[in-house]
């Protein structure tokens, strides 16, 4: 069987020599249009490389652009923080010195209120004590005047009777003294001859 292949193997090899100018020619044709194309796509492909480098140096560059503008953002970024922060810590310190400062002063205040507060008890004491005082002096004037009243009316009342006895008693007298005057009297006009009713 093995010399039966060598054989076909040949007359197949025979058969390939006559046709081998045409086929190297198409096959030539071929190349020559595969490389063309070949040259026509490398051309493609390097316009597109170069196109893709230029957009990536314009890109490389937009991008560093862009990460210069983000590190000037950073950096005013990092000022502000920066600022916010020592404003902060101004505003704190300002705010701790007011609170201190408020502080004294309401411990101010609140020893001053202690103050007038003890004051104004001790004038209320005062003037509670005064207030007593003064009753209790009317209270006394009250009961010294209403003595005094009762003594006066009795010294009055005793005086009033006394001159009372006393007028009764010059009363009598004078009665007796203007009888014993008038018959006295009554007796001249009648040794005169006169008549004392008809005076």
């Amino acid at each position: 069987m093995p010399p039966k292949k060598k054989e076909k193997a040949r007359k197949k090899g025979k058969q390939k020599k006559s046709g081998t100018d045409h086929d190297m020619e198409e096959r030539f044709r071929r190349t020559v249009l595969e490389v063309e194309v070949l040259q026509d796509h490398l051309a493609l492909r390097r316009d597109v490389a170069r196109q893709a480098e230029a957009k990536g140096a314009e890109l490389k560059a937009r991008l560093l652009l862009l990460e210069q503008e983000l590190q000037h953002e950073r950096d005013d970024k990092k000022d502000i923080y920066a600022e916010m922060i020592r404003k902060y810590k101004e505003l704190q310190q300002e705010s701790e010195v007011r609170t201190r400062a408020l502080r004294q002063s309401v411990k101010k205040l609140q020893e001053k209120l202690g103050s007038c507060q003890q004051e104004m008890q001790q004038l209320q004491e005062e003037n509670q004590q005064i207030l007593l005082e003064k009753n209790q002096a009317i209270v006394e004037l009250q009961r010294t005047t209403e003595s005094m009243e009762a003594e006066y009316e009795k010294i009055l009342h005793a005086t009033l009777d006394n001159l009372l006895s006393k007028l009764t008693l010059v009363k009598l007298r004078w009665t007796s003294q203007a009888i014993s005057i008038h018959s006295d009297y009554k007796q001249r006009l009648q040794e005169c001859g006169l008549n004392p009713l008809d005076i």
